[in-house]
């Protein structure tokens, strides 16, 4: 099967919608192009919440609101958008508006044809992935110097104090508070352990080569428990599933995934038992992965920042942590080229989702380089 790419139309008019999907099938878009097509700046918002796409159709004039408008509420959640506008007016000011709203193209409808609209997708997709990579990069040297600066520090600290505590018993002979003081080293050293072990799961987390290949979901959910045995005993979790599918995947990955998850679930819970409950639902190409459980919820405005490094929405003094759990799981699906989100009642639970490629469907050749973009372009030029 030929990789493809998601392209997500949004236009109330369906003769338009018809028209790119006619245009890009001169081009070869039954084999190169998958598409969602949308009416509303409602139904775009839903899709692109659970749905990764490689480019995004965007008709300027939409009911309710323009496109700029609708541009602007996704940038909530994602700052570099792979969309490209379009319009039958050819106005100059809307196509610059529209590249200073953050559109990485404009096409007027007036003047569309197959060739210009292909190149245009691919344009895109080459820039949003090079901006994407460069983002990342900051955000690491950004952690890295985060668990220097603060995290990491602090344990170092303390351990220094202790000594010098324990040199002081050791000289008055108050040999009862060496025990103590030795206790608290050794917390201190297995926190700093923890904040290494953590930022490199979190820096691997979207820099490895590993083929992502067919695998059975309940089988990793499996893995996922076993690791977690300790904490499920202890807390005498009750985690049930539903039957579940077979997706694409690199294994190791998407097993810290629904550990990290779960464990969340376990830890962030006051009930005498925590209740999980894993269900899929098919969605398309995708799989929706959804993770219910009972615990103390999240306020809504914690919803969308949670997924960034070092956020914490409860502080270290109730529930210990390094806040990179979340931003490992949001950076293994972005490899994935899933989505992950959040629902959440405070004080009644929450319900994590998230989706995965159907394991029929290939995926993309990992396009962050600029050199793999092009190998990637003339491949498909040559397919014609």
């Amino acid at each position: 099967m030929t990789n493809r790419l998601n392209v997500m139309i949004v236009d109330d008019s369906e003769d338009d919608r018809d028209l790119y999907k006619h245009l890009l099938t001169k081009q070869g878009g039954d084999t190169r192009y998958r598409y969602f097509e949308v009416a509303s700046a409602r139904e775009a918002i839903a899709q692109c919440q659970s749905v990764s796409v490689d480019c995004i159709l965007l008709d300027f004039s939409l009911p309710g609101r323009n496109g700029l408008e609708l541009l602007e509420e996704l940038q909530v959640h994602e700052s570099h958008l792979p969309v490209v506008m379009l319009t039958g007016q050819g106005n100059e000011k809307i196509a610059a508006d529209s590249i200073k709203g953050g559109a990485q193209e404009y096409l007027s409808k007036n003047d569309l044809t197959g060739s210009a609209l292909q190149r245009v997708i691919l344009n895109t997709v080459e820039r949003v992935a090079l901006l994407r990579k460069i983002d990342d990069h900051q955000a690491d040297l950004a952690t890295f110097a985060n668990v220097l600066a603060h995290d990491l520090k602090a344990p170092i600290n303390v351990i220094r104090g202790m000594n010098e505590l324990i040199q002081e018993a050791i000289e008055e002979e108050c040999h009862d508070e060496v025990q103590e003081f030795s206790d608290r080293i050794e917390r201190s050293a297995r926190r700093a352990s923890e904040l290494i072990d953590t930022l490199r799961i979190y820096n691997k987390s979207s820099n490895t080569d590993r083929p992502l290949q067919s695998a059975c979901l309940a089988d990793l959910l499996q893995d996922a428990l076993n690791n977690l045995h300790f904490d499920i005993e202890e807390s005498r979790a009750d985690i049930t599933h539903a039957p579940l599918p077979t997706v694409l995947a690199d294994p190791p990955q998407i097993v810290q995934l629904l550990q990290n998850l779960i464990g969340n679930s376990i830890k962030y819970c006051k009930a005498d038992k925590p209740q999980i409950h894993i269900d899929a639902h098919q969605k398309g190409d995708f799989w929706q992965i959804d993770i219910r459980d009972n615990g103390i919820g999240l306020d809504e405005e914690d919803l969308v920042s949670i997924f960034k490094p070092f956020h914490r929405a409860h502080s270290e003094d109730e529930y210990a942590g390094t806040g990179l759990g979340l931003a490992t799981c949001r950076r293994i699906l972005d490899r994935h080229r899933g989505k992950i989100w959040c629902q959440s009642v405070k004080g009644k639970g929450s319900t994590f989702s998230f989706s995965l490629l159907q394991a029929a469907h290939n995926v993309l050749p990992d396009v962050s380089e600029t050199q793999e973009i092009v190998q990637f372009e003339q491949k498909i030029a040559l397919s014609g």
